[in-house]
């Protein structure tokens, strides 16, 4: 697991802003060894990441997870900060705000909790705030064109640094 514990030096290597987002955002990785592989994270703990790793998993694979679910945890926390919906959690989960999740793959997931399913989420704007309707926009554009260089200016863009909190 040494691979686990270098995951945050990488991400920091490969882009340093992005290791700092990073670092603000990930206190604790809990390793779990599971049948079904991958990493996650939860809204109701801002700062943990669960990874189980896959046989074989290298370097890259650790840091690949720890970003991902950092972005997660940014959402969690920017959704703290700023709102992302215009309606509350608990009644995200009703059936008609589900979209279909590119990584439970069949499942229909909240849309709290389904920032993977992109076309999901265009279909339901009209369920998050301007802020929000901001984040999705960014990320459909991303799925699109895969503008990494545009992913970083993001992560250093003063137009989310000095977004106004919500009251």
């Amino acid at each position: 697991m040494e691979h686990a514990a270098g995951a945050a030096q990488s991400v920091r290597d490969l882009d340093p802003n992005l290791g700092r987002v990073v670092d603000l955002l990930v206190t604790n990785i809990v390793l779990l060894d599971s049948e079904r592989n991958g990493g996650g994270s939860a809204s109701h703990l801002p700062g943990l990441v669960c990874m189980s790793p896959a046989p074989g998993w290298e370097a890259a694979d650790f840091a690949q997870s720890l970003v991902h679910e950092a972005i997660h945890l940014n959402l969690f926390i920017a959704g703290i900060g700023h709102g992302l919906y215009t309606l509350p959690a608990s009644e995200l989960a009703a059936d008609r705000y589900r979209v279909l999740s590119a990584v439970k793959i069949g499942q229909m997931r909240p849309l709290d909790k389904a920032f993977h399913a992109t076309e999901g989420l265009c279909g339901k704007r009209e369920y998050f705030t301007d802020y929000g309707q901001t984040l999705v926009t960014q990320l459909r554009e991303f799925a699109v064109n895969l503008d990494f260089e545009a992913v970083a200016e993001a992560i250093v863009s003063p137009e989310f640094a000095s977004y106004p909190v919500a009251v």
